[in-house]
């Protein structure tokens, strides 16, 4: 699949079932910042010319630094999701992502170990994706 097949893009991201929503998820930034990061993700290939590719990593920085005061996820990582492409036409279609938070540590993994060692602990300690973004730092272990 080359970059021309990815010229449509849409990024899901689940959230936890208890995670507040609507006006609700607003008030704060401890709430607000996947909201906020869902738009950023989105804009990127917009603003910086770069096509997401079938793995993509954006992190909040250099060093990565955390999404919000109240935790300690600062990378996104951009999966081509399980779900098939919504085709518009036969030569059109819109790929749709996975947006997955990792620690610095997990990215630091990936960096040194490739993403199999970041997968493999993800399954290790049974991670589901609605868990993504209230869970223990994989790369600690």
């Amino acid at each position: 699949m080359g970059n021309e097949d990815h010229a449509f893009v849409e990024i899901e991201m689940e959230l936890p079932y208890e995670w507040p929503i609507g006006k609700e998820m607003l008030k704060s930034d401890e709430n607000s910042w996947p909201a906020t990061w869902l738009r950023r993700l989105a804009m990127h290939p917009h603003l910086s010319g770069e096509p997401i590719g079938k793995l993509f990593f954006y992190p909040n920085g250099s060093p990565p630094q955390p999404f919000a005061s109240n935790i300690e996820l600062s990378v996104w990582m951009l999966l081509v999701s399980d779900q098939d492409p919504v085709y518009i036409s036969e030569e059109k279609q819109i790929v749709i992502y996975k947006a997955v938070p990792l620690y610095r540590e997990e990215y630091d993994l990936v960096q040194e170990r490739g993403i199999g060692e970041l997968a493999k602990r993800f399954d290790e300690n049974k991670l589901h994706s609605h868990r993504m973004f209230l869970r223990k730092n994989v790369g600690l272990e």
